[in-house]
């Protein structure tokens, strides 16, 4: 690891810094904490970097404990109704939806005691790139804002898609109490429909629907937070890339020392540093994003040619389709950015007059050269713009299998035949 220069960040750790990942990310890791998700202590926006810490005896572990446990029961119900009715697309659905929830929990629990030296390592960073040449990159002083209104925008389009979903089944089980001639009541009948699996084991009882609630909002909070994380740290990642960019861009034409190049190749090396520490804790949350979204697009995409019972049912489900298509697409995008904008650097380097070249800027290019800037899943794949094409063709490729191999009997159930109270 290189030693970069970080003789002020004792210093700033007394007062809040803003345009740094701790202050953007701030108020996305305080809502999560009520859902399970980071359950990681002195994460307000404002608060001294150095109180962030993970502990295990503390309330939102707490949180995140008891919904791994509801998860787990809810994963064991998903795979008995399976077991019982054979695996189609009606039954894998709610199984794969579980499986990814409570990966989900068990990751953010994990990452949660890595963030605190994670966040500490990239404000050490943010000192050298908020300080000095680098400030000055207009794209760096937005940092802050761009963040916030790009997770805003998110979390609303993901509120927007469950009201949809609620609305769906409100709606259905209102169809479905009219046509079928039900005598239970609406409520119960709702989630009777909603939650079935829950309710083959214990009764129905009205105490018991806030718990549920609860749980399904955060079990659907993470579904989408994975991906929202992954693109507000990428987006971070990405600008301090682009500052470093910047800066190269602002000498490329004229003659700096063999030490200029040296600092800079200093930088550099203290950036791509970070990146790789983000690319070991974060590989994890990249490969549950990239398979859970893969498969639900597929599975949404093969529902595209099937009937749907009301209009609310088609409402939902082109928004949920669009919805998803373009968080995945964004995240995807957003993470790509870092290799694209490391490949620019490259560019940037190319432009400077021979005559101007010197041995660390030699050094600064067969860095960049031999080095394959990106984050990863494990490893086992990078997140570029050219895994977003294969990642496209292995969806239509599945798709031509489902639609060779599925009846399409087997993803839809007539009204009356549908879970009721």
């Amino acid at each position: 690891m290189v030693q970069v220069k970080v003789q002020s960040y004792e210093e700033q750790s007394t007062r809040s810094i803003t345009n740094t990942l701790h202050h953007a990310l701030g108020p996305f890791l305080v809502l999560s904490r009520f859902f399970g998700t980071m359950p990681v202590l002195g994460v307000w926006p404002r608060a001294d970097i150095a109180l962030v810490r993970f502990k295990w005896c503390s309330l939102p572990v707490l949180v995140t404990l008891t919904l791994c446990l509801f998860a787990t029961m809810d994963l064991f119900l998903s795979l008995k109704v399976v077991t019982e009715m054979g695996i189609m697309l009606t039954t894998t659905g709610p199984l794969s939806f579980s499986i990814g929830c409570l990966t989900g929990f068990i990751v953010f629990l994990w990452l949660s005691r890595k963030w605190p030296n994670l966040i500490k390592s990239t404000r050490r960073l943010e000192v050298i790139f908020l300080r000095g040449p680098y400030a000055a990159c207009p794209e760096s002083q937005m940092l802050s804002r761009r963040i916030r209104l790009t997770g805003t925008l998110f979390l609303v389009s993901s509120v927007v898609e469950h009201l949809c979903y609620v609305g769906s089944g409100i709606y259905s089980n209102h169809l479905q109490i009219k046509e079928c001639n039900l005598t239970a009541g609406f409520w119960k009948n709702y989630y009777m429909r909603e939650r079935w699996q829950f309710f083959s084991l214990i009764d129905y009882t009205v105490w018991l629907v806030p718990l549920l609630q609860w749980i399904t909002i955060s079990m659907t909070f993470i579904w989408n937070f994975v991906d929202i994380f992954l693109i507000l740290v990428s987006q971070s990642l990405a600008v301090r890339f682009n500052q470093f960019k910047w800066h190269v861009q602002c000498h490329q034409k004229k003659h700096m020392s063999n030490d200029f190049w040296l600092g800079v190749r200093k930088d550099f090396l203290a950036l791509t540093d970070l990146l790789w520490l983000y690319d070991t804790d974060l590989s994890g949350l990249v490969m549950l994003s990239c398979a859970q979204n893969l498969y639900f697009l597929a599975v949404q995409t093969f529902h595209v040619f099937l009937y749907r019972d009301n209009f609310m049912s088609e409402i939902y489900f082109w928004f949920s389709l669009l919805h998803v298509a373009i968080r995945t697409f964004y995240m995807m995008w957003s993470a790509a950015a870092i290799n694209e904008t490391a490949y620019g650097i490259l560019s940037t380097i190319y432009e400077i007059p021979t005559a101007y070249w010197c041995l660390e800027l030699k050094r600064l290019n067969e860095i960049i050269i031999s080095d394959l800037i990106a984050l990863s899943g494990k490893g086992f794949f990078f997140l570029t713009r050219r895994l977003m094409l294969a990642m496209a063709g292995t969806l239509v490729i599945y798709e031509l299998v489902l639609l060779d191999q599925v009846d399409g009997n087997d993803v839809h159930t007539p009204l009356c035949n549908q879970r009721k109270g």
